[in-house]
């Protein structure tokens, strides 16, 4: 008799994952499912596993890659006694940070895709018609130093054409692309050591127009080529194809938000709105006269089981995690990548980890008009207003 269990587990946050889909199929012809536990176990039993049958296994689940750490294969061919054969699987979830391209140029405050840069786009193309569920933003960022037009235009721009060429030229359903331009209101973070005009910039750098202007002259436009680039962030993996295609140059295009207040529900000096934690949509509180940002620990468990939050966000990193059952603990600080609140976005924001808080996120007042801010609540129009 044989049988065939494992576990499953995160490669980034080392948390079980629950609800994969793992299925055999063996060379007999026969196939089977079965779905992980909330320990992200998943077991065959000996009516499902034969003798002298190989089986291909393979792990499905929204949000992570199929790859090879998805797939596996075992044996029973060639066995004689009885055996409990063992496969577990670690899956890489798809990231939810923005991807940077290689490099794509243009001409000076032009927008044009230039033929020798198109190569650039194949990669993402592949990633798009080997996952066709996933749905795309497509980012462009300038650097700080001014043109005749707007950096958001000019960069809006520079996204559209790329848009255009994985619609037009290659096929991608537009209704899978997003164009956006950041201008250079997003400052690059360097995710490892890169060299630029033969100068080396760390690991952890991020190109903010203080710290440029810091930099000797020579070393100015390294940085400056490094803060001008085109990336993507994976939107979405649930697209369905249409059976209609949509006009492409209305699909394309993204409106550049300007407005200087976001819609708030208040009630005696209380206010509650949305923000957006890691890119993830979030409604937060603000609390008066407080220097501190709080986090549930419910909302900070299901970030870190859905990739949002990973060990490397937490402050002591894996001592943040419990080992034997992958929980928080109480009072972690864990760091947001990115924070954004209207049009304004900051990076590397302290929280803390908080038990029995109600409020999926707490954000003092304090911190705000540091960070983004004085402001003023209008409770008649039920609008939080940037002064």
């Amino acid at each position: 008799m044989f049988t065939l269990s494992g576990f499953v587990k995160d490669s980034v946050t080392r948390q079980f994952v629950d609800g994969a889909t793992v299925t055999i199929i063996g060379s007999d012809g026969t196939s089977y499912k079965t779905k992980t536990d909330i320990r992200g176990y998943y077991s065959f039993d000996k009516t499902k596993i034969v003798i002298n049958t190989t089986y291909d296994i393979s792990v499905q689940k929204s949000g992570y890659y199929e790859n090879e750490n998805s797939k596996g294969r075992e044996t029973t061919v060639g066995l004689t006694e009885n055996k409990d054969l063992k496969h577990d699987f670690i899956i890489n979830p798809i990231p939810k940070d923005p991807v940077v391209l290689p490099d794509i140029l243009y001409e000076l405050a032009k927008w044009d895709l230039l033929p020798q840069y198109q190569d650039s786009l194949l990669g993402l193309y592949q990633i798009m018609k080997d996952n066709p569920t996933l749905v795309i933003e497509l980012r462009s960022h300038t650097d700080v130093r001014p043109i005749p037009m707007t950096n958001d235009t000019l960069s809006q721009r520079r996204a559209e054409s790329c848009v255009l060429f994985l619609v037009d030229s290659l096929g991608i359903d537009p209704q899978r692309l997003v164009a956006k331009g950041y201008g250079e209101r997003i400052p690059r973070k360097l995710e490892r050591d890169i060299v630029s005009r033969g100068i080396t910039f760390t690991k952890g750098t991020v190109l903010t127009p203080e710290y440029i202007k810091s930099l000797p002259k020579n070393q100015q436009e390294a940085a400056h080529d490094l803060n001008r680039r085109t990336e993507f962030l994976i939107l979405r993996d649930d697209y369905v194809p249409s059976t209609t295609v949509s006009d492409v140059g209305s699909q394309g295009r993204v409106q550049i938000m300007t407005q200087k207040y976001i819609p708030a529900e208040i009630k005696e000096g209380k206010a509650k709105a949305t923000c957006y934690v890691n890119s993830k949509t979030l409604k937060f509180i603000l609390e008066p006269n407080s220097d501190t940002i709080k986090i549930s620990y419910d909302q900070a468990m299901r970030y870190l089981k859905e990739a949002i939050f990973t060990v490397g966000d937490f402050d002591l990193k894996e001592s943040a995690i419990n080992e034997k059952d992958g929980t928080i603990i109480d009072g972690a600080i864990v760091f947001f990548r990115t924070l954004q609140i209207g049009d304004e976005m900051i990076e590397n924001v302290e929280a803390k980890v908080v038990k029995g808080q109600k409020d999926a996120l707490i954000i003092g007042s304090n911190v705000f008009i540091e960070e983004f801010g004085k402001y003023r609540l209008d409770e008649k129009e039920q609008k939080l207003i940037f002064e």
